[in-house]
């Protein structure tokens, strides 16, 4: 005779498996971060690291990914590729974007790509070597794993000239590859990445503290758009 206990994880495998496969064969859309009101972000800002100082944001970053057609992969228990996950904007604005908004939630003013700088303005351009979320299999949960790379180059008129590459990675763990877990870990590395750039930009000019000071002619300022 069977064991209740037992009967229950069958049913409990049964269950993940039948929503496992379910959603492994569906297509996913993921979209970038919510972000709050640049009003927000601003008051955040006050008293930040940034302290005010010019950023233009070079967007949309260039896009160096190796697999341009998509943001991602379901796969099913077999380790299958089996349906796509598709970034419904492209990485390189996606990522300039978020940058941006970490930028000035840390008290930095950043910039659009037309403001004319200042020799002390600062400038950041970046590519993207990577936006790529996948689902990995554990015996009763499962990962969704996304990964991010990016390099950004840092300069100014009056001669700086830095780069420096990031990677990071975001999961989240459920028991089925939902869209929701696939927004969420993309949400968590995007985040993670830009405020990586953010905390590296700042460590930079702690050594070269008369940089970004406002100089910068800057129509359309700032760079966040106004339909996020």
């Amino acid at each position: 005779m069977v064991e209740t206990g037992t009967v229950h994880r069958l049913l409990l495998v049964a269950v993940i498996t039948l929503l496992s496969t379910g959603c492994a064969f569906a297509n996913v859309d993921v979209h970038p971060p919510d972000a709050p009101p640049a009003a927000q972000l601003e008051a955040q800002g006050r008293g930040g690291p940034g302290r005010g100082r010019e950023v233009i944001v070079h967007a949309p970053f260039a896009d160096a990914r190796y697999e341009l057609t998509r943001c991602g992969m379901q796969k099913n228990g077999y380790n299958m590729d089996t349906a796509d996950v598709k970034c419904t904007e492209a990485p390189g604005r996606w990522v300039a974007d978020a940058l941006a908004v970490e930028l000035l939630r840390a008290g930095y003013k950043p910039l659009r790509a037309d403001a004319v700088p200042g020799p002390t303005t600062i400038v950041v351009s970046g590519t993207v070597h990577q936006l790529f979320l996948e689902p990995k299999h554990d015996f009763f949960t499962l990962t969704v794993e996304g990964d991010v790379s990016a390099r950004l180059v840092v300069s100014t008129a009056s001669g700086l000239l830095a780069e420096r590459g990031f990677y990071v990675k975001g999961t989240e763990t459920g028991i089925a590859s939902t869209e929701a877990a696939f927004q969420a870990s993309s949400d968590q590395a995007t985040r993670r990445i830009a405020r990586s750039m953010v905390a590296a930009l700042t460590q930079l000019l702690e050594r070269y503290p008369g940089l970004g000071a406002p100089s910068a002619s800057a129509p359309g300022s700032p760079a966040l758009r106004s339909d996020r």
